[in-house]
Order: C-alpha cells, then structure tokens, then sequence
C-alpha cells in the first residue's frame, strides 16, 4: 500500500475496538480496504477503485517526480549561487548519503518515517578514524534534504514532513585557545621552514583556507595589514566563506621579517593545506 493509508491509520469511524484492530492488521499486511471494512462512511468513496488517491500524485491528479529527479533539478537552478567549493561538496553529499536512501521515492510518498528512518541510518554510518557520525555533520546532511523536500513539495502542491523534523542537539565544543606562552613556545620550537606560516596562523585568527589563499599582492608590507580576498582548499582556488569574510587583517610586528622570495613565478605566500608542503612556500 502507498504511504496515503498510513495517513488515515488514526481517522477510523467511530466503531468497535474489534473493527478499529483489525483495520490496523490489514495496514500492516497491505490489504487494508477501507471501503469494505466501513461501507457506512463518507469517506468510502475516496477509497474506491479508481477513486482511490495515488501515493505518488500531488494535488491537481499529476505525477510527482522522484527525491533524485527533483533534486537534479534544484542543483541546477541553485548551483550558480554556489561557490565552487560548495557546489563540490553538496555533489558529493547527494551521491554518497542522500539519494542512496531517498532518490528513487516520489516526492509526493514520502513522510515524516521516512525521513527519521534515513537519519537513522545516516547515525550508523562510520566517519573518519572510524568513529560514529555526529550531530552536528547529521543536522548538516539532514538540512540538505529539508531544503530540497520543502521546494519540491512547495512546487507541487504537497505538504512538507521535513518542516516538522527536528534537528538534533549538539554538544557544545569546549574552545581552549592558546595562551600567549604557548604561542611563543610553539613558534620558537616549529622548523624553520614552518616558522613563518604558524605565525601568521597563530597571530591573525585566519582560516585555514584563507591563509592559504593567501597571496603576496595581498600583503601590504607598507600599511602593515593583510587583504582577505580569496580562499584556497583542495578543489583549489574559492571566493571568501561569506561577503562580510573579505576583510582587512593588521599585521602584527611578529609578522613584519616576512619577505616576498626572489624565485620566479612564486606569487602565492602559503598554497595547499596547512601541512609541511605548505610551509615551505613562506619565506622569512
């Protein structure tokens, strides 16, 4: 049975618990008739033959298209506000996580158990070192298919289960920054082809993609500041996290002995990620 006749498990007519468990037995076998099991009700001749609403229509009596058709199409019109970056990622959380479980369901059968099914199912996965997947990566996944289920239904006359989801609760994450003894000690022990990458990183609250966007036509030795402009990760070269992220950085005298290096075609002050090779790439 489709997933309409769940829907009306709780809308049995007043009648005997006799009659009420075994409507319920039928809803479970898949031989629930709602017709023949109350002739008397009104609402029999919704259930009658041809009558009967199809899980997979919308309002108007028209097909819906599946989670996976609707969300092809959704990346397409909303892809050109992405950066780049983005765009990568929400591939890759479709393919690998969302539409393994929810692509092949049209829009219009999908309910709220099916939804707590799947993030059920995101919460056995394993992530990285093996460890069990947290809240905070499962409400991110989840956000992902409430945005997508919302214009879907929207667009087809339906009524979203995801606005009733809940996100799970997420633990607050204990910051424990440095002081300014362990800053020092940390940057008088790193190697010397390190030393000025971990100085900039530890005396300017950069991101880790933005320090390595980092390039030496954004540094203004003169003005003693750094220009945010750009982000760098391993699909490579991005716009800032957000408009507001493109800022003006003061360079602290501990940052002043850096120098742009004398070796042709070297335009970019860190490059990569924040590793040994990203080091070597800064200068002192």
């Amino acid at each position: 049975m489709g997933s309409w006749c769940l829907r009306v498990r709780w809308q049995f007519p007043a009648s005997g618990p006799f009659t009420q468990n075994l409507g319920h037995a039928q809803i479970r076998r898949g031989t629930f008739d709602y017709a023949a099991l109350f002739p008397d009700s009104p609402r029999s001749k919704r259930f009658d033959g041809d009558d009967a609403p199809s899980p997979a229509t919308a309002k108007g009596d028209h097909p819906t298209p599946t989670f996976a058709e609707f969300a092809e199409l959704w990346v397409i019109e909303s892809g050109p506000r992405w950066r780049a970056q983005y765009r990568t990622e929400v591939r890759k959380t479709l393919d690998a996580i969302i539409l393994p479980g929810l692509g092949d369901k049209p829009l219009a059968v999908i309910d709220r158990g099916h939804l707590l099914g799947f993030q059920a199912q995101i919460a056995k996965r394993r992530g990285r070192n093996g460890e069990t997947v947290s809240a905070r990566r499962i409400n991110k996944v989840m956000g992902l298919v409430k945005t997508i289920l919302n214009e879907g239904c929207d667009r087809h006359g339906l009524q979203s289960p995801a606005r009733t989801l809940k996100r799970l609760k997420q633990g607050r994450t204990e910051v424990m920054p440095f002081s300014l003894e362990e800053v020092e000690l940390l940057i008088a022990r790193v190697r010397d082809d390190y030393r000025p990458y971990l100085t900039v990183r530890l005396l300017t609250g950069l991101r880790t993609g933005e320090a390595d966007g980092l390039q030496w036509e954004d540094i203004d030795f003169a003005a003693g500041v750094f220009r945010v402009e750009r982000t760098h990760s391993r699909n490579g070269d991005g716009g800032t996290k957000t408009d507001g992220s493109r800022r003006t950085i003061p360079m602290v005298p501990r940052c002043g002995p850096l120098s742009r290096p004398s070796a042709p075609g070297r335009s970019r002050a860190a490059r990569g990620s924040s590793t040994a090779s990203t080091a070597t790439r800064w200068t002192r």
